[in-house]
C-alpha cells in the first residue's frame, strides 16, 4: 500500500474537484446563467415562459455536449495518461484549464451579451475538471489493492459529501 501522504493527496484532490460540479453546475453558476439567459431572451421578445424554456434548453444542451465529450474522451485520455507513465502532469494540466475557465466566468454580466462564450467556458472547464478526476481515479490501483481501494475511494467520497 502507498504511503499515507499519497492517499491523503488523492482524497484531498477528490474533495477539491467537487465544487466545480456542485457549486457551478447546480447551485451557483447554473441558476445565475439561467436567470441571465431568461432575461436576455425576454428582452429579445420571448414570453416569460418561452424565455425560461429557452434558457433551460441552452443550459441543458451545454450539459449534454459536455457529458458526451467526457464520455467519448475518457477512455482515450485514460489510455494516453497510462501510456505516458506519468499521470500527475495530466491532472495538473486539466486542473489549470478548469481554473482558468472558472476564473473567466466573470464575462457573463447581467446583460447576457457574453452568454454563449460563458456557456462554452463553463463547460470546457467542466470537461477539464472531470478529465482530471478521471485521471486521478486511475491512480487508485497504485495506492492500494483489493478492498483497500474501495475504502480509500469511499473515504474520499464521504469527505467530499461531508464538506459539501
Amino acid at each position: 500500500m502507498a504511503g499515507r501522504k499519497r492517499i491523503w493527496g488523492w482524497m484531498i484532490f477528490d474533495l477539491a474537484q467537487q465544487p466545480y460540479a456542485t457549486l457551478g453546475l447546480t447551485f451557483i453558476f447554473g441558476p445565475y446563467f439561467a436567470a441571465v439567459a431568461t432575461a436576455r431572451f425576454a428582452r429579445e421578445g420571448l414570453s416569460p415562459a418561452e424565455a425560461d424554456a429557452a434558457a433551460q434548453s441552452l443550459w441543458g444542451t451545454g450539459q449534454t455536449v459536455a457529458g458526451l465529450v467526457i464520455a467519448f474522451t475518457a477512455p482515450v485520455l485514460g489510455a494516453l495518461a497510462d501510456a505516458s507513465g506519468r499521470r500527475m502532469p495530466w491532472i495538473a494540466g486539466f486542473s489549470v484549464i478548469a481554473v482558468i475557465c472558472a476564473a473567466s466566468l466573470w464575462v457573463l454580466e447581467p446583460d447576457g451579451a457574453m452568454l454563449i462564450p460563458a456557456l462554452v467556458l463553463f463547460f470546457a472547464g467542466f470537461v477539464a475538471a472531470e478529465s482530471a478526476t478521471n485521471v486521478n481515479n486511475a491512480l487508485l490501483p497504485s495506492l492500494a489493492t483489493g478492498p483497500m481501494i474501495g475504502r480509500i475511494s469511499g473515504s474520499g467520497a464521504a469527505w467530499a459529501i461531508g464538506a459539501g
